[in-house]
């Protein structure tokens, strides 16, 4: 037989003798996870599913240039191919005065070497196609100069005066007769007239600064190219040319600028 069951202790009574008439604890109150007030619910955002679409962002093409733009382009780089003949022509006149005033054979040499690389240089940009193309479009200043030293201004045709040194006014500023002894600080005495012709002429609205002597006193006068001419070439950029070339006169210039320094 099997063994009857140990009576219940005393102090653990069983759920089935516990009094049913005691009242049972009230249930554990469980606060919500997330309250909506009712209030709000006119504010609250849709879903995302249900969003209009966004509009697609449009990008604004870059508008074409206009005219005043290339105008500026253009001018900016006709500027530029002006600039750096002046440069090569700087050069190629400080070359020649040190040619003037070389001692020895050596010497001399050595320059003929950095002449040579000077008028290869420039070659090189007036064979450039475009830099012939914007070349044709070059204007000069107004005024016919003398072919050969001294380079004298033969003939005030029509100058655009922007300022000049000397007082007396614009009728004053360059007369005929007035000798050319700098264009753009490069001294005219180690220049051909070509040259020279050559460095008047530039860019329409640019501006060219000229030295100029008369009676004994050398002013400067910058003026504005704007004046339709004939381009002259100025091509004819030979460092052997040396200054007997270029006139007696200029030899003798030469010579007494070198004893003075």
């Amino acid at each position: 037989p099997s063994p009857a069951p140990a009576p219940a202790s005393p102090t653990q009574p069983s759920l089935l003798s516990m009094d049913r008439s005691l009242p049972l604890s009230p249930p554990m109150q469980v606060s919500p996870l997330r309250t909506v007030d009712r209030s709000m619910q006119s504010s609250v955002l849709p879903p995302a599913a249900i969003l209009p679409p966004r509009p697609a962002v449009q990008i604004a093409a870059a508008p074409p240039p206009t005219s005043t733009t290339l105008q500026d382009s253009m001018m900016s780089e006709q500027l530029a191919r002006r600039q750096r003949e002046n440069t090569l022509m700087s050069e190629l006149a400080m070359t020649r005065k040190a040619m003037a005033a070389a001692t020895s054979g050596v010497q001399l040499d050595s320059l003929y070497v950095q002449a040579e690389s000077i008028v290869a240089r420039m070659q090189r940009l007036l064979d450039d196609t475009t830099h012939q193309r914007q070349r044709r479009q070059w204007v000069g200043v107004g005024l016919q100069v003398s072919c050969s030293h001294p380079i004298y201004v033969d003939r005030v045709v029509d100058i655009n005066v922007v300022e000049s040194t000397r007082g007396g006014g614009n009728a004053q500023a360059v007369m005929s007769r007035d000798e050319i002894v700098s264009v753009n600080e490069i001294p005219a005495v180690f220049l051909s007239a070509d040259e020279v012709k050559g460095l008047l002429q530039g860019p329409a609205a640019s501006s060219v600064k000229i030295g100029l002597a008369r009676n004994k006193s050398t002013h400067e006068v910058t003026l504005r190219r704007h004046f339709a001419e004939t381009f002259s070439s100025a091509s004819d950029f030979d460092p052997f040319r040396s200054m007997s070339d270029l006139g007696e006169r200029v030899w003798n210039s030469v010579s007494s600028v070198v004893s003075l320094e």
